[in-house]
C-alpha cells in the first residue's frame, strides 16, 4: 500500500510539473515604445518619444498562474519641436519588470512593479553633445553657486498588460508601464517648490505603451 501511495505521489508529480513547465522557459525578446510625459498639474505640455527596447525573461508557470522576471535595456528619444524650442535628447535606463500572470488557455493578463536606472543619454542639439545625467541647473542659495541635478535616476511603474505565450516559444505582450514618481530629480522639485514662478513645473511623469515579441528556448 505504501509502494502504490508512492508510486501515485511520484506520478501525480511528474504530471503536474510535466504541464507546468509548458511555458517555463528563458527568453529574449524585442520592442517597441510610445513614451509619453504627462503632468497633472498642467495639461498643455503633453511631450511624446518613441522608444526601442530589448531584454530577456524567464517565464516560470504553474497551472493557471505565472511569474516572469524580466530585464530589459530601453532608449526612447523626444523629438525637437520649433514651436516651443524643446531640445532633441535620448535616455538609456536598464528595467527590471516582475510580472505576475493569470492564464487563460495561450492567453494571459500580467501586472506587476517594473524598476528602472537612467544609466546615459545624450542631447541631440548642435551646440550641446552633453551626457544627460550631467546636464544639471544653477542656483544661489545662501551666497553660493549650486548645481541640481535635473533627472531622477531611479524610475518605479506600475505595468499591466495583456499576453500571448505559445507552445512553439513565440510570445508577444501588449502592456502599459505608468511611472509613480516624478522624472525630476528631488532636489530640482525642492527648488520648484520654494519659487512660485514654478507652480506645477517639474512634475511630469512616464507613461508608455509598449509592444514586444520574442522566443523562448
Amino acid at each position: 500500500m505504501k509502494k502504490l501511495l508512492l508510486l501515485l505521489i511520484i506520478t501525480l508529480t511528474y504530471s503536474i510539473s510535466s504541464k507546468s513547465q509548458t511555458r517555463s522557459r528563458l527568453g529574449v525578446h524585442v520592442g517597441v515604445a510610445k513614451v509619453g510625459m504627462h503632468n497633472d498639474d498642467v495639461t498643455d505640455n503633453q511631450k511624446n518619444a518613441n522608444g526601442l527596447q530589448m531584454g530577456i525573461g524567464y517565464n516560470l508557470k504553474i497551472g493557471p498562474v505565472g511569474f516572469s522576471p524580466e530585464f530589459n535595456v530601453v532608449n526612447f528619444k523626444f523629438n525637437y519641436d520649433e514651436e516651443t524650442s524643446e531640445i532633441d535628447h535620448s535616455k538609456y535606463y536598464v528595467s527590471l519588470p516582475l510580472l505576475f500572470k493569470w492564464y487563460f488557455g495561450p492567453l494571459n493578463l500580467h501586472t506587476g512593479p517594473q524598476f528602472s536606472y537612467l544609466v546615459g543619454g545624450r542631447w541631440d542639439s548642435n551646440n550641446a553633445n552633453e551626457c544627460v545625467l550631467d546636464q544639471c541647473i544653477e542656483t544661489e542659495k545662501d551666497g553660493e553657486i549650486e548645481e541640481i541635478a535635473i533627472y531622477r535616476k531611479q524610475d518605479v511603474s506600475a505595468i499591466i498588460g495583456l499576453g500571448l505565450d505559445t507552445k512553439m516559444g513565440l510570445y508577444a505582450s501588449l502592456r502599459a508601464a505608468i511611472s509613480l514618481v516624478p522624472i525630476a530629480s528631488r532636489e530640482l522639485l525642492d527648488y520648484y517648490n520654494e519659487n512660485d514662478d514654478f507652480s506645477g513645473v517639474g512634475k511630469e511623469k512616464y507613461l508608455s505603451g509598449q509592444l514586444f515579441v520574442g522566443y523562448r528556448f
